[in-house]
């Protein structure tokens, strides 16, 4: 429960650190991206007792969307 809240500090500092860097969309489209790659190597790997979603072609073309729209975003 308590490492939920340094979660949020983590996330707090590091939204501190890159918006004067990189900009609001920049910083949270990358935090974004963070969270669905992440959720996606939870689901098919099958950490923290989820259902393991094996990959396939749709999940494949999601990857490579979501790694064409982070690139597009930051460029």
């Amino acid at each position: 429960m308590f490492g939920v809240g340094g979660f949020g500090v983590l996330l707090y500092l590091t939204i501190n650190y890159t918006i004067p860097r990189l900009g609001a969309t920049t910083a949270v489209a990358l935090i974004i991206l963070g969270q669905l790659s992440l959720g996606l190597i939870i689901d098919t790997l099958g950490l923290f007792d989820v259902p393991i979603k094996p990959l396939d072609g749709t999940r494949i073309a999601a990857i490579v969307f979501l790694l064409i729209g982070g690139y597009l975003i930051t460029k």
